[in-house]
C-alpha cells in the first residue's frame, strides 16, 4: 500500500468515526487542538500527521489508536 492510500485510509476512519458519534468537525478540531482546515485535510487523506496528532484524535473519538491502523 502507498502512503498516500494509508492516509486515506486513516481519514476515512477517522471521518466515519467521528460521524457516528455525531460530531462536528468543528467540535472535534477544538477537542483536539488543532484547526479545522487541518482536521479536513486529515479526514481527506491529503495531510500527513504526527502520531502525537491520532492520539489525541483516538482520545477525543474514545478509541485507541490502532483502531485507525
Amino acid at each position: 500500500m502507498s502512503e498516500a492510500e494509508y492516509l486515506k485510509n486513516i481519514g476515512e476512519k477517522i471521518r466515519k468515526a467521528r460521524h457516528e458519534r455525531k460530531l462536528p468537525l468543528r467540535e472535534l478540531s477544538a477537542l483536539v487542538g488543532i484547526r479545522r482546515v487541518n482536521l479536513n485535510y486529515i479526514e481527506l487523506g491529503r495531510r500527513n500527521l504526527h502520531i502525537l496528532t491520532l492520539c489525541k484524535i483516538a482520545d477525543a473519538l474514545r478509541m485507541d489508536v490502532k483502531d485507525f491502523l
